[in-house]
């Protein structure tokens, strides 16, 4: 069960709190609010704001925003991203606030039964509180760079692979993310074999999204992404990539935890060889 204490405690402390939809005209309001080490906030917001599917919402007390967080909605399923607390306003209860109204926002306005999320150590316990739990790490690797050795050939975006496209993403994610996809086809590469669609990766969506069939294409594909080096960050299950990573040098510096909430998805996270983001997996 939640301990809603620190949540009472706040709204017996503070005259006005409040949750409210975030805007761009909120943009202004995110400097104070960015951690230390993360990239910046701001366009992941500008991003929110203006996609039909994100909800971001902002925390109110006494007319000043000190925390912000964001629903990202695909066709049955959620994610949980960028909850944010002004340092000032840490455990006082502002993100079990955000974070369960987002909950309840996907839960009871679209009946999803399975959210996501990506925790940094410090937001962790906070969400197993909430009924969020482990489900995979994403190691982050630096300091390498892969030879562009591939022998695969890729080909440009064509309309008749988009289903191939969405069937792959959905094989590996088990999640509909057609509306996230979409914009990002004509950037991307894609790797046939007999008129088969083995991967691809798009570089402009987030990261630099890597689906792949096989374990050699995907390789393939993380070297032309990587031939310049660059952070590299694979689901731990992905024991290919993370091999083939620290032969070419990369060494692991940090992780992420991605949990779950509600019924569990068979995601194939061997076949992801570059993340989206935490935002979005």
């Amino acid at each position: 069960m939640v301990n809603r204490h620190s949540i009472l405690n706040l709204r017996r402390r503070r005259s006005d709190v409040k949750i409210e939809p975030f805007t761009s005209a909120d943009i202004a309001h995110l400097p104070p609010l960015q951690p230390e080490g993360w990239l910046p906030v701001g366009p992941y917001y500008e991003f929110y704001v203006k996609a039909s599917f994100c909800h971001p919402v902002k925390c109110l007390v006494d007319g000043r925003v000190v925390g912000i967080g964001c629903a990202i909605r695909h066709r049955s399923t959620g994610w949980l991203a960028h909850i944010i607390v002004a340092p000032d306003y840490r455990r006082q209860g502002i993100g079990t606030l955000i974070t369960k109204w987002l909950m309840d926002f996907l839960i009871n306005e679209f009946q999803f039964k399975t959210i996501h999320l990506a925790a940094t150590p410090m937001g962790e316990p906070l969400y197993r509180q909430l009924g969020f739990r482990r489900i995979s790490d994403y190691v982050f690797m630096r300091d390498g760079r892969l030879k562009d050795e591939s022998h695969v050939q890729t080909v440009s975006f064509s309309r008749d692979l988009r289903d191939a496209a969405l069937a792959m993403d959905m094989a590996a994610s088990f999640e509909d993310r057609s509306q996230l996809l979409e914009p990002h086809w004509s950037e991307g590469r894609f790797v046939m074999n007999n008129g088969v669609l083995e991967g691809y990766y798009l570089p402009t969506l987030g990261e630099g999204y890597i689906v792949a069939t096989r374990p050699e294409v995907g390789l393939s594909l993380m070297q032309l992404k990587h031939r310049n080096g660059g952070v590299a960050v694979v689901p731990e299950q992905n024991n290919v990539a993370m091999r083939h990573l620290k032969e070419n040098g990369y060494i692991e510096y940090r992780r992420g935890t991605r949990m779950i909430y509600g019924e569990p998805l068979p995601w194939r996270p061997e076949m992801i060889f570059g993340r989206i983001g935490g935002n979005l997996g």
